[in-house]
């Protein structure tokens, strides 16, 4: 009658114990999953935003050399041809 008692202490220890370090392992994955997620997000927020940015002033610098050239253009070489013309 010990015997069994004891084996089913044993047993129900052993069974304790292992859904304690299932339970860990999987939070300690879960968790590292999402914080790699959350890490990997961050990263590609981080380099959509800059992205974002150099065009928009990859744009705006050819808006402004194209305004520059076509004001160059209109105040001081056309006044030379039609000076000399």
């Amino acid at each position: 009658m010990v015997d069994v008692m004891v084996d089913v202490m044993v047993d129900i220890i052993v069974d304790i114990i292992l859904d304690v370090i299932v339970d860990v392992i999987m939070y300690v994955m879960v968790y590292a999953m999402v914080d790699v997620t959350v890490d990997v997000m961050v990263d590609v927020m981080v380099d959509a935003i800059v992205d974002l940015i150099v065009d928009v002033m990859v744009d705006v610098m050819v808006d402004v050399i194209i305004d520059l050239i076509v004001y160059i253009i209109v105040n001081h070489i056309n006044p030379i041809f039609t000076k000399s013309g």
